[in-house]
């Protein structure tokens, strides 16, 4: 799962920042730690930063301020850490109000916390987090490359992946129709055709059948002979 701003927050060099706007968005992930100092900081970013910043730029423009909150906010940057007790005494109520209103969170960091600190500590959070995912993805990986060898068929490999994710996990053909389901992990029929019925109206379905589902091209065969496609389905996503 990747890094939120609320765990980034509980960092040790972030233990007495002070979040002033944008509550709502704690749950943001965050994918980089980035330093700025520029009036066009939104060109400098990709999205998903926590973005540090000494308001040297912009402390003391309120249009400039409220503009820079909008460009960033449209940039998708996760938060805004800004360090106050040199160029500011504060962060300014506009800029709260602004980013309040394009739910952007600012934190207010005093100034006597290096940016180093801040920026090692979220690093090795992030790439800790990003190591612990590859080592499951690899491990899972492992797992199914040996039922696939093992020869057992389809039916093993359904059953080894719903295992792992937690979820039935069922093959259907070009029809929609139940291929290979894992019987003993609970899920009943109805339930089953309830959820191919829904998924059957989407758009994805119908790209799913021509093979051009961008989220799953895994086509199956069972010792030669196509059967099929995998696709995940995401309840939330995917259901109309």
């Amino acid at each position: 799962m990747p890094v939120t701003l609320k765990e980034i927050l509980s960092l040790p060099s972030l233990e007495k920042a002070r979040v002033a706007a944008g509550f709502k968005s704690l749950s943001k992930p965050v994918r980089w730690v980035h330093i700025c100092d520029v009036p066009d900081a939104e060109n400098w970013v990709k999205g998903g930063e926590f973005l540090l910043t000494s308001a040297i730029s912009f402390g003391h423009d309120p249009d400039l301020q409220e503009k820079l909150i909008q460009r960033l906010s449209d940039k998708k940057v996760a938060a805004i850490g800004i360090a106050v007790g040199r160029y500011i005494d504060k962060i300014p109520e506009n800029i709260i109000k602004k980013a309040n209103s394009v739910d952007l969170t600012l934190v207010e960091i005093a100034w006597d916390i290096p940016f180093v600190d801040i920026t090692r500590e979220i690093g090795e959070k992030i790439i800790g987090s990003e190591l612990m995912l590859l080592e499951k993805m690899e491990k899972f990986r492992n797992q199914l490359m040996d039922v696939a060898l093992s020869g057992e068929g389809l039916g093993l490999l359904a059953q080894t992946l719903s295992q792992l994710i937690s979820n039935p996990c069922f093959i259907v053909n070009e029809h929609l129709q139940i291929v290979i389901y894992p019987t003993d992990f609970g899920t009943k029929e109805t339930e089953i055709k309830k959820l191919l019925g829904a998924f059957s109206k989407s758009n994805r379905s119908q790209d799913l059948i021509k093979g051009e589902d961008k989220k799953s091209s895994n086509i199956l065969d069972d010792r030669g002979e196509k059967i099929g496609a995998f696709a995940p389905i995401v309840a939330q996503g995917d259901l109309p």
